[in-house]
């Protein structure tokens, strides 16, 4: 299995209660990290799957990791000080992306 096998298969194991030091300890180093605030008016933190809802006004942190045919993305809500876990997800690239 090749790493970027490996990543995805670690990444469908996540869950709420890791700390960003076993996420990190688990896939590595992310490809980028940025920190945001959902947009007013958006309904990201309504998503079934979510963890941890996130309001328009919320800061949260976004760890990427990118393979050949996806780009997986943590977001981490700011709870307390704390970054923690609110949602996985999977995006596939188009071909153009790939």
């Amino acid at each position: 299995m090749n790493s970027s096998e490996d990543l995805v298969k670690n990444f469908s194991t996540l869950d709420a209660n890791m700390s960003c030091d076993s996420l990190r300890e688990l896939l590595g180093i992310p490809n980028s990290v940025q920190e945001l605030v959902v947009p007013e008016g958006s309904g990201v933190g309504n998503q079934s799957g979510v963890w941890r809802k996130l309001n328009p006004g919320d800061r949260y942190l976004e760890w990427i990791y990118e393979t050949q045919d996806k780009s997986l993305r943590i977001w981490f809500a700011d709870i307390d000080g704390d970054w923690l876990p609110a949602m996985a997800i999977p995006i596939p690239k188009t071909p153009r992306q790939a």
